[in-house]
């Protein structure tokens, strides 16, 4: 049997030479924060890259054409990689100066929420991801599963990082600081974009205008990892 065969040219690129390129890129960075001295900061910093890179290589697998074995492939390894968002928006709040910081009680009930949240949509809600023969082995997402999916990223991701990070900004004086911030702020906000990007990718799957557009910006979608570790890699060695 051969198990890569009939994928489509947009799917075999998507699923090898961007995910080699993600994995690549933030392998490197991962391994140049945890050079830097061990902190809170670099820490949470380096478990934002490395549920990426654990994620992208696992999505590979969900190339193979057995089935259940590639919907369950794909599942994991979209939910290993939101799994960096709250490492993410963890990362931003231990820039905020300690006396205006979130205690680490809500913090802890923030990251158990998005964990709960994440595994209810990607494991139990039903019929929200196929895989299978019917959807010619490429991945295709529900409506509802969608709709779900943009609005617990809102809710628990952007809205969140959009006040810590006008929080963050509205306190720092010097110029040089605050252009590193807005730095960090663009790779930020064209990562969650992104994220829309590729749920409306598997969703919208008979628009092929849309899905070959993005098929060429995924080619560039490791930038917004690169320009958030630019963006503050001088404040993670304070």
């Amino acid at each position: 049997m051969m198990l890569f065969q009939g994928l489509g040219d947009q799917r075999v690129l998507l699923a090898f030479t961007t995910q080699l390129i993600l994995i690549a890129v933030n392998s490197v960075l991962a391994c140049v924060t945890l050079k830097r001295e061990r902190t809170r900061s670099t820490i949470l910093l380096s478990l934002f890259y490395a549920p990426q890179i654990v994620g992208f290589a696992t999505i590979l697998l969900s190339t193979i054409k057995i089935f259940p074995f590639a919907c369950y492939a794909y599942k994991i390894s979209a939910f290993i990689i939101i799994l960096g968002m709250p490492a993410l928006t963890l990362f931003t709040v231990s820039l905020i100066r300690q006396e205006e910081s979130i205690s680490k009680k809500v913090q802890t009930i923030y990251l158990i929420s998005c964990l709960v949240v994440s595994s209810y949509l990607f494991f139990f809600f039903p019929d929200g991801i196929r895989l299978d023969e019917t959807t010619d082995w490429i991945p295709v997402y529900s409506w509802q599963f969608s709709l779900l999916l943009i609005i617990f990223v809102s809710s628990a991701y952007v809205v969140p990082e959009t006040y810590l990070l006008l929080k963050i900004y509205r306190s720092v004086v010097d110029k040089n600081v605050k252009a590193r911030l807005r730095l960090f702020f663009l790779g930020l906000y064209i990562y969650l974009v992104s994220n829309y990007g590729i749920v409306l990718y598997n969703t919208w799957i008979d628009n092929q205008i849309y899905r070959t557009i993005y098929s060429v910006f995924a080619f560039f979608i490791f930038v917004p990892s690169v320009l958030i570790y630019f963006g503050i890699r001088k404040e993670i060695s304070k």
